[in-house]
């Protein structure tokens, strides 16, 4: 059995790391042709096996969702699909009067009549 295990997925890492998983080497970048890998060592041990074995099972939050480790995926798991999904969120400019007293929340597709209407109010 090898002594290190290779590790590219940064989340899986990271949830290695907080389980306390023993590093067997520093991280490193390695630069190639086709961009970059960052690649993280963990010493070869039962545990750590079995964690990896758990975060690649797609049933696995499912299964058991009281245990420590399928949060920390679940956590991953529901940071990756709203990091996917930002594109789609409407954005609102929040802009305060000069006084400080007033705030006007703007969609970004309003159109600019209303725009001007909103910010002749804001500052009257």
């Amino acid at each position: 059995m090898n002594n290190i295990i290779n590790i590219e997925d940064v989340n899986l890492a990271s949830a290695l790391l907080a389980a306390t998983a023993p590093i067997a080497k520093r991280a490193e970048i390695i630069i190639t042709d086709r961009g970059e890998r960052k690649v993280f060592y963990f010493t070869d041990t039962l545990e750590t096996r079995e964690m990896i074995r758990k975060w690649k099972d797609p049933d696995f939050v499912k299964n058991n969702p009281e245990d420590p480790f399928a949060l920390v995926k679940a956590a991953f798991d529901c940071r990756r699909g709203i990091l996917s999904g930002l594109s789609r969120f409407r954005k609102i400019a929040c802009i305060r009067s000069r006084d400080g007293e007033k705030v006007a929340l703007i969609p970004e597709n309003c159109p600019e009549e209303d725009k001007m209407e909103i910010m002749g109010r804001l500052n009257s």
